[in-house]
């Protein structure tokens, strides 16, 4: 939500409700073995860090990443194992 139109409290919010959203959808998806909502290259909402300088915006990016690390190594695994059961 552009903070000129919405205000800078509620652009962040919704900056940062998607961010648990997306975060949600990588550690679900992975640990159910089920691909992503959304592909990260389509993304361009802002990271938390990228706004605000706190910690807990910088913890929130580092989730993120963590979160988005860890779907495409459980995505990459499960995929190799359904192609091994497969033969």
């Amino acid at each position: 939500m552009p903070e000129h139109i919405v205000g800078a409290d509620h652009s962040r919010r919704c900056n940062n409700v998607f961010w648990v959203v997306y975060i949600l959808d990588r550690e679900f998806g992975a640990l159910m073995g089920v691909p992503h909502s959304l592909p990260d290259e389509d993304i361009t909402v802002k990271l938390p860090s990228q706004l605000d300088g706190s910690i807990d915006a910088m913890n929130m990016a580092l989730h993120v990443q963590l979160s988005g690390l860890t779907a495409r190594i459980f995505t990459s695994r499960f995929s190799v194992l359904k192609r091994v059961q497969k033969c």
